[in-house]
């Protein structure tokens, strides 16, 4: 499984290095759901989309981005406070008796703080160009529409059209998407072929054993630090309250540096020349095609450390 990923997340990059258009609306629908909803999770490179915005429109957008910034401070600032109460009360249960389930919760709690003070800590500094992802955050995606190249913001997590809420506690790891199962699972089968977009990344990061039989995360970074392109499938949902667009990335089996690390899946790099030709499921195209487009993934070797 891909746990995680640094992405480029700055749309106004994506958009000239990748000659796409961004979907103003699409960006705008976005953060009108975040402001009724307060329940999305956005990086901090999707609010560039607006220096891609007519200049009339910018004033308001930023306005109405700020207002967005404020309230995800105040909620991560709850959900810390929240998962330190949490993490001591565990500690205190173990020193009258450890047990497993004490041992697990402390772990999962000191996880959490460390996510929430990470995105805390990009929200209090400038736009970045790169920024790492978990599942359940909203991140662009390069997609084809009318023989274009267009860039739109989808949540890394697969909830399937059709499918209710409760999908995403069910089948939690839909993430990721296995490659050597696009053929078998309902879901996938569903969408490949048909709904393709491209994930840019450059690291991603992986929970393997350590030395001390505890887990341990590391940070896989291709040698060549250049942008890697990451086939997935996505859909839209329109099930709940409010419409969702997501995706899932497709992995493999592990570069041998990953496994000789302690993972076993990597995910999938396609060769750049193969962009459109992935993009492009308009009627015509055989699976078969896709299929050989993964076959020849761009040739990747990892480096990995410990993640800070």
């Amino acid at each position: 499984m891909c746990y995680s990923a640094m992405i480029e997340s700055s749309v106004r990059e994506l958009a000239h290095r990748y000659q796409a258009r961004v979907d103003l609306s699409a960006f705008e629908g976005l953060f009108e759901a975040q402001e009724r909803t307060g329940r999305l999770k956005l990086l901090k490179g999707l609010e560039t989309f607006v220096d891609a915005a007519h200049s009339e429109r910018s004033a308001t957008l930023r306005e109405r981005l700020q207002r967005l910034r404020e309230r995800q401070m105040t909620g991560l600032l709850a959900d810390l406070s929240a998962q330190e109460t949490r993490l001591e009360h565990a500690k205190a249960l173990l020193v009258e008796k450890e047990t497993k389930a004490l041992l697990n919760e402390v772990r999962i709690a000191g996880n959490k703080i460390r996510q929430i003070r990470e995105r805390i800590e990009e929200l209090e500094h400038s736009l970045p160009h790169f920024e790492r992802i978990f599942p359940g955050v909203f991140a662009p995606l390069i997609v084809a529409h009318e023989g274009e190249r267009w860039i739109r913001p989808f949540r890394y997590q697969l909830r399937p059209a059709g499918e209710p809420e409760s999908f995403d506690r069910k089948f939690n790891g839909t993430y990721n998407v296995r490659r050597d199962r696009l053929h078998e699972v309902r879901w996938w089968k569903n969408l490949y072929g048909k709904k393709h977009g491209l994930l840019v990344m450059r690291r991603f990061y992986e929970h393997v054993e350590g030395a001390d039989g505890k887990s341990l995360i590391l940070e896989f970074r291709e040698e060549q630090e250049k942008d890697l392109l990451v086939p997935c499938l996505f859909d839209r949902n329109e099930e709940g309250a409010e419409s969702l667009d997501s995706f899932g990335l497709i992995t493999d089996d592990p570069n041998p540096e990953v496994l000789a690390a302690g993972h076993d899946r990597t995910p999938v790099f396609i060769r750049s020349e193969s962009l459109d030709d992935w993009l492009d499921t308009r009627p015509g195209k055989v699976i078969d095609q896709f299929d050989g487009i993964l076959a020849r993934k761009h040739p990747t070797r990892f480096l990995n450390s410990p993640s800070s």
